[in-house]
């Protein structure tokens, strides 16, 4: 007589259960991963406008701005015409809260760039930024000598 062979009841519960186990684990730390990545994606977003008003100063010999707006949530680089005396828009206004699901406080609405590319602002900036879903908050510092800290 052969012996049948396969798994038993109990076995094919315990797979189940162990597998509940994990996935319960897992998807809460899984949702806060998505969320971490977003709000360091808005950062990285912050730190390149940042650099784009830097670089267009230098090579225009004007003045540029990065506009931060928490009350829309969006930045934007602006600068002034090589020739004549109007304002160009560098780079389309960016809405955080659209693109990356955050918000963001700031100590100043707008950091000034020389033709030198050296922050006229005197004092250090800081952008907080905070996921809009939950508990989820990066910081950069942006200092007037042109150096960021995250």
């Amino acid at each position: 007589m052969r012996r049948a062979t396969g798994f038993t009841i109990i076995e094919m519960l315990m797979v189940i259960v162990v597998a509940g186990i994990m996935m319960a684990v897992a998807i809460p730390f899984l949702r806060n991963t998505s969320q971490r990545t977003s709000v360091h994606g808005a950062a990285d977003e912050i730190s390149r406008l940042y650099a784009t008003a830097r670089a267009t100063s230098i090579m225009r010999g004007k003045l540029s701005w990065l506009v931060l707006d928490p009350t829309t949530s969006t930045a934007m680089v602006i600068a002034k015409q090589v020739s004549g005396t109007g304002i160009d828009t560098i780079s389309k206004p960016d809405n955080l809260t659209n693109r990356y699901g955050v918000t963001f406080t700031t100590s100043t609405d707008s950091l000034i760039f020389t033709p030198r590319g050296v922050g006229a602002n005197l004092v250090s900036t800081s952008v907080i930024l905070s996921s809009t879903t939950g508990g989820v908050v990066d910081t950069v510092w942006i200092y007037p000598t042109g150096k960021i800290v995250r």
